[in-house]
């Protein structure tokens, strides 16, 4: 093993919003953070030394990326996800939420509808929202511990008629989450071409959120929705980053891959309004992520492995109450908590005044999320035991109740 992932690294007192703001974000005390979609792990040593390297030099004025910062990206690509993209192919964000800003502001008109999938990663909506268009939900369908895309309602959602019964939609573009957070699904082949096929059958653009791609679990296998056929390529907006997967989100650095001309062009147009690129230290981490990080890649996802095999396993023995839907990706762990028969703030207080822990509450992420947690194994064995700890006592408590 080249990476310790059973090291404790103290990020208290480094900014860290995830450790050092837990309590005033929450408003409780002593909180055990297992919340914001950051790691406790170390970043791999080379994306380190990159930037160390990069520190030797006394200027950092405005910054191009080089040639063999797309050639790192286009071999990435390619060895990953089997997918042959070009250099110019390629833009820079500070994230894939900024990309996601840029995207709906660049295609879709003020008072148009983007399709989401809830429960969902929560700012999608809110960029929705504030960019003067209208969030419409496909909420996915839960079946036994799995979530499912519902094509049928996915397909009534773009019907409606105007004018002379001719077919329309004010549905203009779709944000697709792959792998899903907070639900864990890794969508299969069969899956994202219904998707695609529905989107491109109604003129809607596909912005596909692919920054969990890295992180796959029990042998899952990422597909990018570009890589189906040409007609997919065309009509959607592939957005990846190294922030989850080697815990660099504090360096503010995406890769936005654009294959149709007109999109991309008209995505830069309105990046140059105002949205700013990465900053040198970003893309030097990217780089360096991208370049060297095959290894780390397997290591932790096989630790994250081991953390999700200790999560299931502890709860199933001590705290039957609870389901766990296990993911097929990323670190994050999505829990079914009704069986505590409490509504949104009884379970929010909860796990801040009794169990101590900090997770996520599931009814942030929209529709179908109320009664639910989403826990961050992203973290240190003993962290994750800890907080298991503290939770089997809570709900120990509230039995005898």
């Amino acid at each position: 093993m080249k990476y310790n992932f059973d090291e404790h690294i103290d990020r208290c007192g480094t900014s860290s919003a995830k450790w050092d703001h837990v309590d005033e974000n929450f408003h409780g005390e002593d909180l055990l953070p297992l919340w914001v979609a950051d790691t406790d792990f170390r970043v791999p040593y080379e994306v380190v030394e990159a930037i160390q390297d990069r520190l030797t030099h006394p200027i950092f004025g405005y910054t191009t990326p080089d040639d063999e910062l797309y050639d790192v990206i286009i071999e990435k690509v390619k060895r990953h996800y089997n997918w042959d993209i070009k250099k110019e192919w390629i833009l820079f964000t500070n994230g894939v939420v900024s990309a996601c800003h840029i995207a709906v502001r660049s295609f879709v008109n003020i008072g148009d509808e983007v399709m989401i999938q809830n429960p969902v990663y929560y700012p999608f909506q809110r960029l929705i929202k504030a960019n003067g268009m209208q969030p419409v939900d496909n909420t996915l369908v839960r079946k036994g511990n799995k979530y499912y895309m519902d094509f049928d309602h996915m397909e009534n959602l773009f019907e409606s008629t105007v004018g002379f019964g001719a077919r329309t939609s004010r549905i203009k573009a779709a944000i697709l989450c792959n792998p899903h957070n907070p639900v864990g699904r890794v969508w299969t082949k069969d899956e994202l071409k219904k998707y695609g096929d529905i989107c491109i059958e109604n003129d809607a653009l596909i912005i596909s959120d692919d920054i969990h791609c890295d992180l796959l679990l029990n042998d899952n296998e990422h597909t990018l929705i570009p890589t189906l056929g040409k007609k997919y390529e065309d009509n959607s907006i592939t957005i990846i980053a190294p922030s989850k997967t080697f815990n660099t989100a504090g360096l503010k650095a995406a890769v936005t891959i654009i294959p149709n001309d007109k999109l991309r062009k008209d995505f830069a147009l309105t990046q140059m309004a105002g949205y700013n690129s990465p900053n040198i230290l970003g893309l030097t981490a990217l780089k360096a992520a991208y370049k060297h990080g095959d290894d780390y890649i397997k290591e932790l996802n096989n630790y994250l492995e081991k953390n999700l095999e200790f999560f299931v396993s502890y709860i199933k023995e001590n705290i039957p109450e609870l389901t766990v839907i296990e993911p097929e990706g990323t670190y994050l762990v999505w829990v079914d908590m009704r069986k505590l028969d409490m509504n949104k703030e009884e379970l929010a207080e909860f796990m801040v005044e009794k169990a101590k822990v900090a997770t996520d509450f599931g009814h942030v992420f929209g529709k179908g999320g109320a009664g639910y947690q989403r826990f961050n194994i992203g973290c240190t064995r003993k962290t994750l035991e800890e907080a298991l700890n503290r939770l089997d006592k809570a709900v120990s408590e509230w039995r005898k109740n």
